[in-house]
């Protein structure tokens, strides 16, 4: 058993990846709007979100089930057709800004599918991109894009391992 568990650590490391920055990646001459505003129900635990707009920038709301409001603040960068890199940033109750994290999403139809990309090997070999216990932390704009293209790509093109799905949700 204990040598399953050692096998099966590394794949449960890859799939907890996170993509992250020190500072917002993701300027105004590259932000997108897709048109996502409104109310949503989070399938599975069935949590309400609501999503504004303001300019270039999106408010996710969503109350936590212990009542806490969880909000951050979106900005999305379109990959390609209805796939989009977005950053997110949750806003501190001091009414700060927490470093920005990123993952990418699927908009149609009034669904809203989140991914988070895995942080490997291929992501290190672009600008400014730095790996950590499976973790990328990026400090370019282009590195962070070019890898989410990568992730993209290897995904669409069958590997199960360059996404994980982590919410859906429906309007």
């Amino acid at each position: 058993m204990r040598r399953r568990f050692a096998v099966l650590l590394p794949l449960v490391a890859m799939l907890a990846a996170c993509w992250q920055s020190d500072v917002p990646l993701i300027a105004d001459k590259d932000a997108e709007t897709p048109d996502i505003a409104g109310e949503y129900k989070e399938q599975g635990p069935g949590f309400a979100v609501t999503i504004t707009r303001a300019g270039k920038d999106y408010t996710y709301q969503k109350r936590e089930a212990d009542g806490s409001l969880l909000r951050r603040q979106l900005r999305f960068d379109q990959l390609q057709q209805d796939y989009y890199l977005v950053q997110s940033r949750t806003l501190a109750d001091t009414g700060g800004m927490e470093a920005p994290f990123y993952r990418l999403v699927r908009i149609r139809q009034g669904t809203i599918t989140e991914y988070q990309p895995a942080c490997g090997a291929p992501e290190i070999t672009f600008e400014g991109v730095s790996s950590s216990e499976g973790d990328c932390s990026f400090t370019t704009y282009k590195g962070l894009r070019d890898a989410a293209m990568g992730r993209l790509e290897r995904a669409q093109g069958g590997d199960p391992l360059s996404l994980t799905l982590e919410a859906t949700y429906v309007k």
